[in-house]
């Protein structure tokens, strides 16, 4: 039975989410910059998944567009992963590309993050 739920967590994610560009940049404080694979636009304050193969699991919240590379360039500000959510979210990850970004789509995970208050522990 063990070998089953371990096939079962592998292809059944627990968070929906798409795949939305590379990530090609770190600035600080905190900064993410992503090069988009479409024009499609990521809006202010969705949450991010970042797969960074040589650090550890990784949010962040979307910010504004800064310009352009080859293609829009994504300005995310990280946010630490809640302690209750880094199990979910490193099963997530197992399914998308190193070095890539991926908007998070789940109402079950958004209830939980609060971009909003994350921005406002930044400024503060």
């Amino acid at each position: 039975m063990e070998v089953g739920r371990r096939i079962k967590d592998v292809w059944i994610q627990k968070f929906s989410k798409k795949t939305i560009g590379e990530i090609i940049a770190y600035q600080s404080p905190r900064i993410v910059l992503v090069r988009q694979f479409d024009n499609k636009r990521v809006n202010f304050g969705n949450i991010v998944l970042l797969k960074d193969p040589f650090a550890p699991i990784k949010l962040g919240v979307a910010l504004d567009y800064i310009g352009r590379d080859e293609s829009i360039l994504l300005r995310i500000l990280e946010i630490d992963v809640p302690s209750e959510l880094k199990d979910d979210i490193s099963k997530s990850l197992k399914s998308i590309s190193s070095n890539t970004a991926a908007v998070l789509e789940d109402d079950h995970i958004l209830n939980k993050l609060d971009a909003e208050s994350y921005l406002i522990n930044v400024v503060v």
